[in-house]
């Protein structure tokens, strides 16, 4: 007899979710991580994350975001602690770009709540921002940010609470599965379980053994210190600000990101979405890039004025890319009794609360009634070999 009806390889933002959704139906639940929970040498450092429904990536996410924020808001309940705040997300760029085109869409089939502002309506209601001519502004009232950490300690908590059994600094180095069941290999011992889920961010492109290419990345973030305020929010003690989040697409289709000061640090923090350097998780440069922080700087000065006061600190995550893009997320292709958990590429915390009730649902029934068939593994794999 297996010891445990389903074991964990990561407790981070998706192992840590599917920890707390499995033990509450009363699974036999063991959850090993590498480093502390939370680990800030993982994807999910920097404090905050975006979440938005106006899904410009691609609106087969909506459905899916609609259920994270449910349960976001039931952890809340459950944890008793904030984590979802939600002041808007400011959107803007050129009229035909991805982020307002993909933006509209996702609103248009899904009928979510986006106002759509001309330059001069976004002017005056967000005096912080500088919206050029020719670029759309659309803001999202449901928009806002999770604090990353918290999330996670409240995920772990509860899992805890409801049984599971969660381990820090124990990181798997080997697993094999069969017909039967897996059994899983670390530094303490060998564990047996009818099922293993694999959510180890950074760590997936080795253990996961999917012959996919997932490429880790060090991205780049800094706080700068507000300079009006337009876009300082009320003292960092008060975690709720009036000001939204934002995304704005520039000119030469680089896309920013930030958020007002109060959210999860001493000031305003923001960064450049794109794939940085690649690096080796295990022995990876802690170190934030110069070059990446000046360009953000300069971006700010252009199209954040407000927020453009010098820097205050910079650090850097680990994003786990696919080729593609999107997650890579169900059952692995050559491993029945293995799931595949890599809601990545720089997008994927927001959805962290319902990963985990997917994940709980493929690890005990190999199904779920929810639309993550676009997220496959195999997708890719089919891909791959065609190509």
């Amino acid at each position: 007899m297996n010891a445990y009806d389903v074991i964990l390889a990561g407790v981070g933002a998706a192992g840590s979710a599917a920890a707390y959704h499995l033990a509450r139906r009363g699974a036999r639940v063991l959850a090993l991580d590498r480093g502390t929970i939370p680990n800030d040498q993982s994807s999910h450092g920097g404090a905050t994350r975006i979440i938005r429904k106006a899904y410009f990536e691609h609106p087969d996410y909506v459905p899916l975001l609609t259920r994270a924020y449910e349960l976001w808001r039931d952890l809340e309940r459950a944890s008793g602690s904030r984590v979802l705040f939600t002041p808007g997300v400011l959107y803007a760029g050129p009229a035909h770009g991805p982020l307002v085109r993909g933006s509209l869409e996702s609103a248009a089939l899904h009928a979510l709540r986006v106002e759509s502002l001309s330059e001069a309506e976004a002017g005056a209601r967000f005096p912080g921002f500088v919206i050029p001519a020719g670029h759309r502004a659309l803001f999202e009232p449901e928009g806002g940010y999770l604090h990353a950490d918290g999330a996670i300690r409240a995920h772990a908590r509860l899992a805890v609470a409801h049984g599971a059994i969660v381990r820090e600094r124990e990181p798997v180095r080997r697993w094999a599965a069969d017909s039967r069941g897996v059994t899983v290999e670390t530094d303490h011992g060998i564990y047996a379980a009818a099922s293993l889920v694999l959510c180890a961010g950074a760590w997936m492109p080795t253990l996961a053994r999917l012959g996919v290419p997932l490429r880790v990345t060090k991205q780049t973030f800094a706080w700068f210190s507000p300079r009006a305020t337009q876009v300082d929010g009320p003292p960092s003690t008060s975690m709720q600000t009036d000001q939204p989040v934002w995304a704005m697409e520039d000119a030469d289709g680089s896309l920013y990101y930030g958020f007002p000061a109060g959210a999860g640090g001493e000031g305003v923090k923001a960064a450049r979405h794109v794939p940085g350097e690649a690096t080796d998780p295990d022995t990876p440069s802690r170190e934030p890039e110069t070059a990446e922080v000046e360009r953000v700087a300069e971006f700010l000065r252009r199209r954040v004025p407000g927020a453009a006061g010098p820097m205050l600190r910079a650090g850097a995550c680990l994003y786990t890319n696919s080729p593609d893009g999107h997650f890579v997320l169900g059952m692995h292709p050559a491993h029945a009794r293995v799931i595949v958990a890599s809601p990545c590429s720089g997008h994927g915390f927001k959805f962290a609360s319902v990963m985990g009730e997917v994940l709980a649902d493929l690890s005990l029934s190999g199904c779920s009634r929810w639309p993550v068939g676009f997220l496959s593994p195999k997708r890719i794999s089919h891909k791959d070999t065609a190509g």
